[in-house]
């Protein structure tokens, strides 16, 4: 499945065969080796152990979240081969973030190489068109950033997250 990051339309020809009890073990070794990674980096920063459950939990629940959030545009847009296959490809294309996405700088790299894998998971696992596999990103991600956007110039709105041992505010 390492194949993923070098040749995407190849490797979701050998995915589609693939159980999704396979791909699922797959996935969550990618995002466990992303979460170690992710702990040894920050214990160097002063990263509070207290925040790795949470840390991981939320993890797996972006992914999974994340999924259905995508199928939900798959379906609107005529894909029908099932939420597993949906699933299949998220998994998938989250190798690259996963692999570079704790390492500083190198992140962006790993995110945007991810956004092209699920282009082509979209186009090779649902049979999607370049345009329906575009219009489905576009939306998955431009939904939530726009309603960002939207809440960042809303006067009076405050958000605030946990950041490795403090809270930040924006």
């Amino acid at each position: 499945m390492i194949r993923t990051l070098t040749h995407p339309a190849g490797a979701f020809q050998e995915v589609r065969a693939m159980s999704a009890g396979a791909v699922l073990v797959y996935g969550l070794g990618i995002v466990l080796f992303n979460l170690l990674m992710t702990v040894l980096l920050a214990m160097t920063s002063g990263f509070t152990p207290e925040l790795l459950l949470p840390v991981a939990v939320s993890s797996i629940l972006v992914v999974c979240l994340g999924g259905f959030w995508l199928h939900l545009f798959v379906y609107g847009l005529g894909g029908r081969s099932g939420v597993g296959t949906t699933f299949k490809v998220v998994i998938l294309g989250l190798t690259p973030t996963a692999l570079l996405g704790w390492i500083p700088g190198v992140a962006l790299v790993g995110f945007l190489w991810s956004f092209v894998i699920l282009y082509f998971g979209l186009q090779e696992l649902q049979e999607f068109s370049k345009g329906e596999a575009a219009l489905a990103l576009v939306l998955v991600f431009g939904i939530p950033l726009l309603v960002l956007a939207v809440l960042a110039v809303t006067p009076g709105f405050s958000v605030f997250w946990l950041a490795p041992g403090r809270i930040t505010w924006v």
